[in-house]
């Protein structure tokens, strides 16, 4: 019976989508031809862009390679192809770091809170990784010694949070929850793999939907406008001697461009990388478990 009426709930919710999926169509035609700066969907595949940009005095150029940090390998192999013919540049990239235990032991009982909540967040991005078989960017990429972490610590990150009385779940929420239980992990990932062929039209919507939310500006404020600025330091000050390659989420990419246009960079043409394409399973998983 509980099967059953599984079923009719789905078989409900494929004629919803039937109903709404015209206007959502239109909608994701629009963003994925005039809303693509920091990344876009093509025929099945999520890309996303590497921007060259041109100092018109200093004629410095600073790189930008927008990425997503779970991706085909294949993404990340051609990535670091383009970095490996490009050895007179200094490379600077994102990343928070692990904490140490002394800074662990430094921390608030709310700051360990949101520790918590961020260590349950990248737990849960792995098991993506692992249901589409993806590969991790810090997995993919060299990051070879003489390359530049320009980002604040995970230290600062949560105490930037506990600081604007910010946590990423609510503090009652259980962080035991696996994504994969073995029972479900075929409609787990038919839905994950749509979320990725139709990643920058659902976005957007969340956007639209977020805009007006107080949490949503504090996100903002904390995890793109604070480390842009740290990222941008670094650019000015690097490329006094050279010319940079700077790595960092898709996400970073209009503040960060803004940033360097103020500086008197222009942005001079840019590329487009697949990371992920299209798996093509079956939407029967919906109405029987596997």
């Amino acid at each position: 019976m509980k099967k059953r009426i599984e079923r009719i709930g789905m078989v409900i919710g494929l004629m919803c989508c039937a109903v709404l999926y015209p206007a959502y169509f239109v909608f994701s035609k629009i963003v994925n031809t005039f809303f693509t700066r920091s990344i876009r969907n093509r025929d099945g595949e999520l890309q996303t862009p590497v921007v060259y940009f041109e100092h018109p005095e200093t004629k410095r150029t600073v790189i930008f390679i927008g990425v997503i940090h779970m991706a085909d390998a294949k993404y990340f192999e051609a990535l670091q192809s383009f970095i490996d013919v490009h050895p007179a540049y200094t490379i600077l990239y994102e990343g928070v770091g692990r904490m140490t235990w002394t800074e662990w032991k430094s921390l608030t009982k709310k700051e360990k809170l949101i520790a918590k909540q961020f260590h349950y967040s990248f737990k849960k991005i792995r098991e993506i990784g692992m249901l589409l078989n993806l590969q991790n960017q810090k997995h993919g990429l060299s990051y070879d010694k003489s390359w530049k972490r320009t980002d604040m610590r995970n230290v600062e990150l949560v105490k930037l949070f506990a600081e604007h009385n910010q946590t990423l779940y609510s503090e009652n929420t259980k962080l035991q929850n696996p994504l994969l239980d073995g029972k479900n992990d075929a409609i787990v990932r038919w839905t994950l793999n749509k979320a990725f062929c139709h990643f920058h039209a659902l976005t957007s919507i969340l956007d639209v939907v977020a805009y007006f939310s107080k949490k949503r500006k504090i996100y903002q404020h904390v995890i793109l406008d604070k480390r842009n600025a740290i990222a941008v330091q670094a650019i000015e000050a690097y490329a006094l001697q050279t010319d940079i390659i700077t790595i960092w989420g898709a996400g970073h990419f209009s503040g960060m461009s803004a940033d360097l246009k103020k500086m008197g960079y222009t942005e001079v043409s840019r590329d487009w990388y697949t990371a992920y394409t299209d798996r093509k399973y079956s939407w029967k998983v919906l109405l029987d478990r596997t």
